[in-house]
């Protein structure tokens, strides 16, 4: 009897959260009206967009993960700034490390919050079934 290989669902869970991250990153970069207003929009922005999404993947992601997906969503992000700076023929991009900073200094901590959101949301019953005994 042949067993086909599934990747379970924290494989689906981390491949989503560095999609998230990259796609994030490619729609701010190639949509003008998303990337020119300066880093409080760029935080505020993030943290409506990547902190639920990045709260959800904690509360799926497995016990073992749940620091993982945060992490992947930043990762994402910083290897969607890298390949739009390979692929801009357009403008010198020779300041790129200074957008990766950016992208830390705004995203970290949204996704901190979220992380520890999630995880919350996550333990909250088992948290009440411990109180209760």
């Amino acid at each position: 009897m042949k067993t086909i290989l599934r990747p379970s669902n924290t494989y689906l869970l981390k491949l989503l959260a560095l999609a998230t991250g990259l796609t994030y990153v490619t729609v701010i970069y190639r949509f003008p009206v998303f990337g020119n207003h300066g880093p409080i929009f760029l935080f505020v922005l993030s943290l409506v967009v990547l902190g639920p999404i990045a709260a959800a993947l904690v509360v799926y992601a497995g016990k073992a993960s749940w620091i993982i997906a945060p992490l992947l969503v930043f990762i994402g992000g910083v290897s969607g700034i890298m390949i739009d700076v390979v692929l801009d023929t357009k403008e010198d991009r020779n300041l790129f490390p200074l957008e990766i900073i950016v992208w830390t200094v705004v995203v970290i901590p949204i996704l901190t919050m979220s992380s520890a959101l999630g995880w919350f949301l996550k333990n909250r019953t088992s948290l009440k079934s411990q109180l209760a005994d």
